[in-house]
């Protein structure tokens, strides 16, 4: 599982559609839209409902927490040479 793919759900959550979090991303809806299938095939669920505007299925709103902390996680790791 990459990150990236995470990045790609939780944009798509908080700018409420996949052209807005793509913008956000600078890449395209279809590269988007690829990074979210291969999240869902990497957990076994489907986390955006279909053809709705950056809504979770009951699988995604269980996720998305988690799904930040990994994000908020990876960044303070990231970070720790910065700080010291």
């Amino acid at each position: 599982m990459h990150t990236s793919w995470i990045k790609a759900l939780v944009a798509t959550v908080e700018y409420g559609s996949v052209e807005a979090a793509a913008r956000a991303l600078n890449m395209t809806r279809q590269g988007l839209r690829k990074r979210i299938s291969n999240l869902e095939t990497a957990t076994g669920v489907k986390l955006l409902a279909s053809g709705a505007r950056g809504t979770l299925t009951r699988a995604g709103e269980k996720r998305i927490q988690k799904f930040r902390q990994i994000l908020d996680t990876t960044d303070e790791v990231l970070n720790l040479e910065h700080a010291a």
